[in-house]
């Protein structure tokens, strides 16, 4: 099917932000996109393996180009590469709206004068809401009046690209501004699409910004000015008139914005002067010293370190120690998850920030990779790394150790705390929190990897600032002189400075420290299977069974030459960091009756683990789902009217249905419009459906769903678990935030009334997932979900977004050399599926 546009994803330096941005863009709801990729040549190799799996995963193309490639040229061989009529240009972080490409699209068709569409720029952050930037105007005058009119998202015609002669491949800068610009003056048009469809990080900044703090801005507009000069003379006072408009704008803009932050820093004042009193009053009253009249409690005051009261007692030791030692904080410097630490305390010295995190979509992040092999990173490539509090949460401290001094460069500094008392962090799940320290403890962990006299380690903190701290406290509610006091036998946290030598070439690595893992020579990864049923049906369009003789012996082959796992247990490797090599995972969406007739008796007898995810709309009286009913009404033997009247989103076409063929493409395309109806539109359509017919609709016995008793019996099986596949097995990226809310939601929670325990898995059907999507299955507190996408699971993987391999029936290479290939090809997409044999 050809696309219906292509965005060009400029990389730029790499990292997640780029993969953010081309995910967004493979989720649009207008249908197929096309994804160029346009890097450099030169690219970083830890790049390079973050963009290999970007790759692998299918609907990206790669287009390189030389490190030297001007902004015009770079845009110009992605444009020439693209498939589609229509295009447009992303920067890494930037994210569409999965409707940008459907309502542009609808705007270009219904008017052929338009060359582009500009939507509104939602302008994102963490901590607050942000803001809408919108674009002044796409008319002449305010183009050239205003070089930051356009700020991105803009999509165009191919046809408008081809006119103009492309990009100016000799600008430094202003390359687009001048590209529509040109169109304009041509007598081509464009016009504002009046929504926030593009979504842009205030943390990134603009390519105007990035353009006007480097000075190709400054270089680039004598350029623009001497081209298009007659347009600029031909009315210079209606041009100054309407820069002094968008000057007048910029300051009505900036003046309540002032006024406001005046506000806040005065309120910020009485409210500190306002706890100094009460503070002064409560020392007056003798009540300044805890009492257990207010800690005899069995719950802490904050579960949140502190956080939520002010500063954690342990950022008081965290941060006074960076401080004693930021002239070590220069150079190179890499951090665990966010940069701030090396921002507060390198300043100038800083020549290079990196951020590391074993979560690809961490936005802070510049490098994905696990601390225990992190491959992805160089030999001494670093003269500082900060790594406070994380060590404890690594199961092979050692391993993350020996690949914190590999990365150092010689005489490279390695600053770390650890705690020694401190809450568990469940947030990372049952296994993911492993260790406390002592003073002695950390001595031993890096006098293995630095000599004694680069070493500096310290232990911090008292009995009552520990006690303080695990009751959730904050710093400002203990005094100083008590902060400042120490008591060996009950520190809060070590600290620890480790130089590594200059000159040394032999590192240890951290292979060396983590034990062997399972089957070191075979396969690499883990893959997780994908069923939906073990039957004989008299018809299977979808290639959705397979028999019981080709079940059978497919677990055979799990069990005699890989190691079947359940998938709970995979993910709490995979949040770990470890990934048992050759672990197979088998999981069953949809919930069949079968799975409890015909499944779970082969999995019980080989002992091997399944996880099924199961709707919950049928589990209280027989129920048929719609894609089966849709198969025998049309696919069945038996008369049909001679077509069928499809009518959908307000419009309508005849279907032909007298002959098989006529019948087959009838029901390719009802499926289609099906996947991402809406509920409502679905049941009126099978309805209408069954009445034009004549057929009945009642569920037959065989092809059912589960009920709730048959649920729980097959739930009480050794090995068999039971995740959530929402209520109606909606195409969740086609529907509204609270739909999608509600059918992740309420489908959980009826398997819960049944099952009587948590529900913790999910699998997104169809395999429909899209940022918004996930961000919500994560919100809901799932601790793993399955897509479609087929990948091998690796240390990295997203748990919420875990790649599977479906097995079809039917044609395609024997079980076994299917999945031997899988593991060969590091889980390249694998063509027509397995059979048996």
């Amino acid at each position: 099917m050809k696309p219906v546009a292509s965005a060009v994803v400029l990389a730029g330096d790499g990292g997640p932000d780029v993969l953010r941005t081309a995910e967004s863009a493979r989720a649009q709801s207008a249908g197929s996109m096309d994804v160029v990729l346009v890097d450099s040549t030169t690219a970083a190799p830890r790049w390079r393996e973050l963009r290999a799996g970007l790759l692998q995963r299918g609907g990206v193309r790669l287009v390189e180009v030389s490190p030297d490639t001007s902004p015009g040229a770079a845009r110009n061989a992605g444009v020439r590469a693209a498939h589609a009529k229509l295009l447009l240009c992303l920067e890494p972080g930037e994210t569409m709206d999965r409707r940008l490409v459907e309502r542009a699209a609808g705007i270009l068709r219904q008017d052929a004068a338009l060359a582009f569409v500009v939507p509104w720029i939602r302008r994102t952050a963490v901590d607050s809401p942000g803001f809408v930037w919108s674009p002044p105007g796409v008319d002449r005058l305010t183009l050239l009046a205003r070089p930051d009119a356009l700020d991105g998202g803009v999509v165009f015609r191919k046809a408008a690209w081809e006119s103009a002669g492309g990009f100016d491949e000799s600008l430094p800068a202003l390359e687009e501004h001048d590209f529509f610009l040109r169109i304009v003056e041509a007598g081509g048009a464009g016009t504002v699409l009046e929504e926030p469809l593009l979504e842009r990080p205030l943390r990134l900044l603009s390519r105007r910004e990035r353009e006007r703090s480097d000075g190709r801005l400054a270089a680039a507009l004598p350029r623009i000015f001497a081209r298009h000069r007659e347009a600029l003379e031909s009315d210079p006072a209606e041009l100054l008139a309407a820069q002094e408009r968008a000057i007048a704008e910029l300051a009505a803009r900036h003046d309540p914005l002032e006024a406001r932050r005046n506000e806040r820093v005065t309120e910020l004042a009485a409210l500190d002067a306002e706890i100094s009193r009460l503070e002064a009053a409560l020392r007056q009253a003798g009540a300044e010293s805890v009492d257990w009249g207010d800690l005899r409690r069995t719950s802490p005051v904050s579960r949140e370190w502190g956080y939520d009261r002010g500063q954690p007692l342990d950022r008081y030791y965290i941060e006074k120690f960076l401080e004693a030692h930021a002239e070590d904080v220069r150079g190179a410097v890499l951090e665990v998850q966010e940069p701030d630490y090396t921002r507060r305390f390198g300043g100038d010295r800083v020549t290079r920030s990196d951020v590391v995190d074993l979560d690809p979509a961490n936005p802070r992040a510049t490098l994905a990779a696990d601390l225990r092999r992190a491959a992805a990173i160089a030999d001494d490539s670093y003269d500082c790394f900060i790594l406070t509090q994380t060590l404890h949460v690594i199961d092979d401290v050692r391993a993350a150790l020996a690949e914190s001094r590999r990365i150092l460069k010689p005489g490279g500094v390695l600053l770390a705390t650890f705690p020694c008392t401190s809450r568990v962090c469940l947030e990372y799940g049952a296994d993911g929190d492993f260790w406390r320290v002592t003073e002695a403890g950390v001595r031993e962990l890096l006098g293995e990897l630095f000599p004694e006299e680069g070493l500096e380690v310290r232990s911090h903190g008292n009995v009552l600032v520990s006690a303080a701290f695990l009751y959730g406290l904050a710093c400002h509610e203990v005094r100083p002189e008590e902060l400042e006091a120490f008591d060996p036998y009950f520190p809060l946290l070590v600290t620890a400075r480790a130089v590594k030598p200059g000159g040394e070439t032999e590192h240890r690595s951290a292979a060396s420290v983590r034990p062997a893992g399972r089957r070191l020579s075979g396969p690499r990864g883990a893959a997780v299977l994908l069923y939906h049923r073990v039957a004989e049906p008299a018809s299977d369009v979808h290639r959705l069974c397979v028999s019981r003789a080709e079940f059978r012996e497919q677990m055979e082959t799990l069990r005699e030459e890989y190691e079947p796992m359940a998938l709970d247990t995979l993910v709490r490797h995979l949040r770990r960091g470890r990934v048992p090599d050759g672990a197979v995972a088998v999981t069953f969406d949809d919930g069949y009756v079968d799975a409890l007739r015909a499944v779970s008796p082969v999995l019980s007898e080989l002992e091997v683990p399944a996880t099924f995810f199961v709707t919950s709309e049928h589990l209280d009286a027989p129920g048929e789902f719609w894609w089966d009913t849709l198969e025998r009404v049309l696919l069945a033997e038996g008369p049909l009217p001679a077509s069928f009247r499809l009518s959908m989103n307000g419009s309508a076409r005849m279907l032909p249905t007298a002959t098989v063929e006529e019948r087959r493409l009838a029901h390719a395309a009802l499926h289609a419009a099906l996947v991402p109806a809406s509920l409502e539109d679905r049941r009126r359509l099978l309805g209408a459906l069954g009445e034009w017919s004549g057929r009945s609709l009642v569920p037959r016995p065989s092809d059912r769903a589960l009920l709730s008793e048959e649920l729980r019996r097959l739930a009480a099986r050794p090995g068999h678990d039971v995740g959530a596949h929402t209520v109606h097995h909606l195409a969740l990226s086609s529907q509204s935030p609270e739909v999608k809310r509600r059918e992740i939601t309420e489908g959980r929670r009826a398997l819960e009334r049944v099952l009587g325990r948590a529900v913790t898995s999910f699998a997104y059907p169809f395999g429909d997932v899209c940022p918004d999507t996930a961000d919500l299955v994560r919100e809901a507190g799932f601790e793993a979900a399955a897509s479609c996408d087929e990948g091998l699971v690796h240390p990295g993987t997203d748990p919420l977004r875990l790649p599977r391999f479906e097995v079809k029936g039917g044609g395609g290479l024997p079980f076994a050399a299917w999945l031997r290939r899988i593991f060969v090809s590091g889980g390249d997409r694998t063509g027509g599926g397995p059979r048996a044999g």
